[in-house]
């Protein structure tokens, strides 16, 4: 979706190129390196001595308008895995580039240099996306040694809102991050995670040069449940203003809204149109149904008739193309999707966002790189379609694009006229009650030998619980099948006879709407142990193993879930006659977390005794993704909750 963003965006700079020396073509690294770790450093893995970026804007050929990047890194490496990690230096090797200079070097813990030349720069292919890959093969590296490369790489100016990470999974010494631009360009940098400011320096003649300097940059490490890419120190360059023309808002949301419209939107040859009518009238969708109903069916036909592809050629967005050859790339994807929902007089908006755990889309700054990928929002239903994920389905977009901002882009129209007006809005995420694991068991002892129990089992799962397979159900062999069912129904053990089983609701249309819904009955002897004339019954581990957190240093990043759930567990245990159950009440167990009287967070469970039945309850419901540092035990108690009744162990003694 990016390129025909940035191909709509394009602007003439009033400049006459000044001749002035560009900085990449002098930068080099010391003829004779000597570099030192601190003595409070050695205890570390790895240490960054240098990070450095160097981001020039300039001309060639008078109004040709470039981008030259140095990155310039040292690097200790101090332990075995870490020389495997750096033991190859990838070089930039895309179409959209050009690679001007690259070197590199290991330098041993005793001051030995190995440069190393071309000969050691080798090629493969990436097995996943078929991309050529070129890489330094590093010889001679051995812990307490240094590896130091530099490459530089001339491209097309990327100017509005490029965002680069600057903190990394190890400390850092001396990062730093220059920009060099004609001095009438004036550039602006945001701190991301930081409050960090660039600082300008005035002493470099008819250029503006901006620096973002870090010494003992701290290693951000990764916690459970945290997005630790999206929390790292960044930064946000782009074009302000052009003092030479008075021209401003190059990234202006406005301006893409109204482009993205214009495209996504565009009028269909009358051929075209003809074959958006024909491809509806193939999904035999209901007109007198509601638009939910309608975009469910809709969805299903596209994704299950249209391949997406990221490769190929401009034909592949062209509608009339990807209806003729059931092939089409994401852009494509909404387009067909687009003309679909006007013919069936859905309204919708496109919004493009980002996976809030690689970044968090800043409402306050204007930036492409929070452009990424694309939503469909409903304003009818209030709910939200992946029209280019082949794995997702209306109402349960991907879970990382829900949870974040987004540029919501709406028609608005004027008389004939008509166009796309875009405001930042928040995107929710579906709550906890629209993803339920539901498990209900019916537990009963064999009177000959109560360590063997039978289990009538009901399990159904919904919304983001069952996304990753009952999309999918028309797709999947019946071997597969079989084999997934039991997996599910094994869960809780593996030592489990399945006596018998039925699938409720398989088809995938019934996604969303009727949850995927697998019975059995069950025998197994793994959940009952004899102790002398007691028997010992793992009530909990019915419900499958549980999560634990534990954490020994100080919580230091958000809880960050994928999405909003709910568990509910039912558990109906018949006592087998001359028994009585003497810890009935270890299966109580209360934690949960309220905000403005509802409960954003909980684990309760609690028992009834109706004469020799017992009736367990044990649900649990996450009704917010993101939580604050200071939130963090609340949550980890509630987790560990499930945890403890996974360890609850019912005793059953003959009574006297």
């Amino acid at each position: 979706m990016k390129k025909y963003i940035f191909a709509f965006l394009t602007f003439t700079f009033s400049i006459v190129s000044t001749g002035q020396e560009l900085v990449h073509t002098s930068y080099s690294w010391e003829e004779n390196p000597s570099y030192t770790i601190a003595e409070e450093d050695k205890s570390l893995d790895m240490v960054g001595v240098k990070n450095y970026t160097i981001t020039e804007f300039g001309f060639e050929n008078q109004n040709e308008f470039y981008q030259f990047d140095i990155i310039h890194k040292v690097l200790w490496l101090n332990s075995d895995d870490r020389i495997e990690q750096f033991n190859r230096i990838y070089l930039p090797y895309r179409s959209d580039s050009e690679l001007l200079r690259s070197q590199a070097r290991v330098v041993t813990a005793n001051g030995t240099v190995q440069e190393l030349d071309d000969s050691k720069i080798f090629t493969a292919t990436d097995e996943t996306t078929n991309r050529t890959i070129k890489y330094y093969a590093l010889e001679g590296i051995e812990k307490g040694g240094f590896v130091e490369y530099l490459y530089i790489i001339k491209k097309a100016a990327k100017y509005k809102g490029e965002y680069l990470r600057l903190q990394e999974n190890y400390k850092i010494k001396d990062s730093k991050f220059e920009l060099y631009a004609p001095e009438n360009l004036v550039f602006k940098i945001y701190p991301v995670n930081s409050k960090k400011e660039a600082a300008e320096d005035t002493g470099v003649k008819g250029k503006q040069h901006l620096i973002v300097q870090n010494y003992d940059l701290p290693e951000l490490e990764s916690e459970d449940l945290s997005a630790v890419e999206a929390m790292k120190m960044a930064i946000i360059y782009k074009l302000d203003s052009n003092k030479a023309t008075g021209a401003r808002n190059f990234s202006s949301y406005s301006d893409i809204s109204k482009n993205v419209y214009n495209f996504v939107s565009s009028e269909l040859k009358k051929e075209e149109l003809s074959k958006v009518k024909e491809f509806i009238k193939e999904a035999n969708i209901d007109l007198n149904g509601d638009d939910a109903s309608k975009i469910r069916t809709l969805e299903n036909h596209i994704k299950n008739t249209i391949y997406i592809t990221n490769t190929g050629g401009d034909q592949l967005s062209d509608v009339g193309f990807v209806l003729e050859n059931k092939a089409a790339d994401e852009t494509g994807i909404i387009r067909l999707f687009a003309n679909a929902l006007k013919e069936l007089e859905i309204p919708f908006e496109i919004v493009l966002t980002c996976d809030r755990s690689e970044m968090k889309f800043d409402p306050e700054i204007e930036a492409l790189s929070f452009l990424q990928d694309y939503l469909l929002y409903f304003p009818s239903t209030k709910k939200y379609l992946a029209p280019g994920k082949q794995e997702s389905r209306y109402g349960f977009p991907p879970f990382e694009y829900t949870d974040t901002y987004g540029l919501f882009v709406k028609e608005v129209s004027l008389g004939k006229l008509s166009s796309g007006v875009g405001k930042v809005k928040y995107i929710e995420s579906p709550d906890a009650a629209a993803s339920v694991d539901e498990m209900n068991f019916k537990v009963s002892f064999d009177p000959e030998d109560l360590t063997e129990v039978r289990i009538d089992f009901d399990h159904a799962i919904s919304g983001y619980n069952a996304s990753f397979i009952h999309p999918f159900m028309n797709l999947v062999s019946d071997e597969n099948k079989e084999e997934f069912y039991e997996e599910f129904i094994k869960r809780m053990g593996d030592d489990i006879t399945i006596e018998s089983k039925e699938i409720v609701n398989e088809a995938a249309e019934n996604f969303g709407k009727k949850p995927l819904q697998i019975k059995a009955v069950i025998s197994s002897s793994t959940f009952t142990d004899k102790a002398g004339p007691k028997y010992l019954f793992k009530l909990g581990e019915l419900i499958g193993p549980q999560v634990e957190m534990y954490q020994e240093k100080k919580r230091q990043l958000p809880v960050e879930n994928l999405f909003r759930k709910t568990y509910l567990r039912t558990i109906e245990l018949t006592i087998p006659e001359g028994y009585t159950i003497a810890n009935l009440d270890d299966i109580n167990i209360s934690n949960r977390y309220e905000k403005d009287g509802k409960d954003v967070m909980n684990f309760i469970s609690s028992y009834t005794k109706e004469g020799n039945k017992v009736i367990i309850t044990a649900n649990e419901i996450y009704d917010e993704n993101i939580l604050p540092v200071s939130l963090y035990e609340e949550y980890r108690t509630i987790i560990n909750s499930a945890a403890d009744f996974n360890k609850v162990t019912l005793i059953l003694e003959p009574t006297k």
